[in-house]
């Protein structure tokens, strides 16, 4: 959950500028693409009292006004959410009971959170938590058509941009009950021991698949026009303007950060920027240390110097595109992990050797080619972690170690988080920019959890 702030209006107001999803979205290219993701039909998605809510960046696909689709079960009979040109609009009870108010802003990138309410009586729309509109219910119809996102049965003309944790819930939820979970990240039902998600029907994630992640209303990609994407981390992160550059952060040696069981992991948006000849994320130096790069795009690790060389995984070159990486030893097996996604195992190599050069982010103590593009929370750790250990926290806000009640980063040695510094959030592993060629980049903001997997 997002901190607490010491003003909540001024918290609320927030939310716009702040909250932009982690982890995967739904990518929609927008009319006059067709494609979207279909649901079959149950009565459980379509209620007299209910809520369906999603954080969305999208805009007006159809002529802007002509009004684009983000889910339905056909406006003509069922419910519908959409909007016309920049107008929020959405349908409960079929053709009249069409209902319009409140703004979702066309800027590129810019996520919001939309919620449309029905009692029965009364028609609410909310944007970032806030009433937007109120106005009195139609008569019930019902629908018996499946529903779609990213498009409507009735309607298929589709929006433009992104949505991520559409969820539709069987009642009609409160203000206060929208914003406290909004933002919150996923839990499974069975671990709902507070009710908080209480009458929640589906939730739909998009971590790659169309998957309901709370109840088994699973979906199928139909048509073109359709991704799954990776969001860029919110906040800030360290920005490389790569080879011929030379800088770097540097953070003094400490065998604490060249363990023989570890695990290095970063979210990155970057690219070999060295002519295909290896570009390096972070080192302590490859000859005879631990090394993380790209060589071209196929991820490359080290962990006991020059004969310990293992690639396998591919870094996508294409701008803005961020993903996860990790690479980890348990002294016997080597794996690369990309997304949470198993793209290497493979037996170690070269015999244990410790790393005497000082650690660099952007650089190697060896191999001094800086990569291009942005990095954001990279993390050292003493442990070789599993898969399901690294797709557990791979999205996961900061928390201090102290807060750390449940030993979720356990065996995590240091935490860069670049915001606007070198360093170390975790320990002190403090680092020092030197030379040329990086600073920090993006939004200077609390970073949203979202949980993967």
């Amino acid at each position: 959950m997002r901190n607490a702030c010491i003003v909540f209006v001024l918290c609320l107001v927030s939310f716009s500028l702040i909250a932009q999803p982690t982890g995967q979205y739904l990518q929609l290219k927008g009319y006059p693409q067709k494609g979207y993701i279909e649901v079959p039909y149950d009565p459980q998605l379509d209620t007299p009292a209910m809520t369906v809510e999603a954080w969305v960046a999208v805009r007006d696909g159809h002529s802007n006004g002509a009004c684009s689709s983000i889910a339905g079960m056909g406006y003509t009979t069922g419910w519908w959410l959409g909007l016309c040109g920049t107008a929020m609009r959405s349908y409960f009870n079929g053709t009249v009971s069409q209902r319009t108010g409140g703004t979702i802003s066309d800027a590129n990138n810019f996520w919001v959170h939309i919620a449309a309410v029905t009692d029965g009586t009364t028609r609410k729309h909310y944007i970032n938590g806030e009433l937007v509109f109120q106005g009195a219910e139609t008569a019930r119809t019902t629908t018996v058509k499946n529903l779609r996102i990213g498009s409507d049965p009735d309607w298929d003309f589709m929006a433009a941009g992104a949505i991520d944790d559409l969820r539709i819930w069987k009642v009609a939820r409160t203000q206060d009950q929208i914003r406290q979970t909004m933002s919150a990240p996923f839990v499974p039902e069975a671990n709902d021991t507070t009710g908080k998600f209480q009458s929640l029907e589906a939730w739909y994630r998009f971590e790659g698949n169309a998957q309901d992640s709370w109840h088994s209303h699973h979906g199928t990609v139909v048509g073109s026009g359709t991704a799954f994407l990776n969001t860029q981390p919110t906040g800030r992160y360290l920005q490389l303007q790569g080879y011929p550059q030379k800088g770097y952060i540097e953070i003094p040696n400490d065998p604490l950060l060249d363990a023989p069981a570890m695990t290095v992991e970063a979210w990155v948006s970057v690219v070999d920027a060295h002519s295909n000849g290896c570009s390096s994320i972070a080192g302590m130096g490859y000859l005879t240390g631990w090394w993380l790069g790209l060589c071209g795009t196929t991820m490359r690790s080290y962990f006991n110097g020059v004969a310990s060389l293992k690639s396998g995984g591919t870094i996508p070159d294409t701008p803005n595109t961020w993903v996860h990486i990790a690479a980890v030893t348990d002294g016997t097996t080597r794996r690369h992990y990309i997304n949470g996604e198993l793209v290497l195992e493979t037996p170690e190599t070269g015999s244990r050797s410790v790393a005497t050069k000082n650690l660099r982010i952007g650089s190697d103590p060896d191999w001094d080619f800086m990569a291009a593009g942005g990095i954001n929370d990279l993390r050292i750790w003493r442990v070789a972690r599993t898969q399901a250990q690294i797709r557990q926290t791979m999205s996961a806000a900061f928390v201090a170690e102290v807060n750390d009640t449940f030993g979720v980063f356990q065996g995590l040695e240091a935490w860069y988080r670049f915001e606007d510094n070198a360093m170390d959030s975790w320990r002190t592993h403090h680092g020092t920019i030197i030379g040329t060629g990086t600073g920090f980049a993006g939004t200077a903001s609390a970073k949203r959890r979202s949980s993967r997997h």
